[in-house]
């Protein structure tokens, strides 16, 4: 099954000898899955680790409550400003929010949301909109201004 794939981002491991195969001029791919080996992206790889860093800092559990709470606080006002959210049981939120367009074309609502720095995107009909713990309940109301204008 592997031979009919072919390696797209072949790293120096992916070659039948290794140390032999990444000065090239040929690459000589190891016929295990080996051959499939990509070199790791350093600059995503760093990135990660400053990001992650936040969780050790801060601890799953103060991220996960502030996330809660801002997408109580997200959920509660919409419903304020006549854009209900989908209702879920407690069992299935997340930070994901969706909220039902009633009949607004998408590109009018994700225009309007562009246009003040607000990113979103709409899924089967719905503004999908998230928020995590870097967010700020000014960026709830500012998103809430928003939307109000559009009623």
């Amino acid at each position: 099954m592997q031979r009919t794939f072919a390696p797209i981002n072949a790293g120096w491991r992916a070659g039948a000898v290794p140390f032999e195969s990444f000065f090239g001029p040929q690459m000589n791919l190891s016929p295990t899955a080996s051959r499939f080996d990509t070199s790791i992206s350093w600059l995503a790889a760093t990135g990660n680790r400053a990001a992650l860093a936040v969780f050790d800092h801060y601890g799953g559990d103060v991220i996960f409550a502030r996330n809660r709470e801002l997408t109580g606080t997200l959920r509660a006002a919409l419903a304020d400003i006549g854009w209900p959210p989908i209702a879920l049981p407690e069992k299935n939120l997340s930070t994901i929010v969706s909220v039902p367009l009633n009949g607004l074309h998408p590109s009018h609502v994700l225009g309007a949301l562009a246009d003040r720095n607000v990113v979103g995107s709409v899924r089967d009909g719905n503004l999908r909109l998230s928020v995590h713990f870097y967010n700020h309940e000014d960026d709830i109301q500012h998103l809430v201004a928003v939307l109000k204008d559009l009623h």
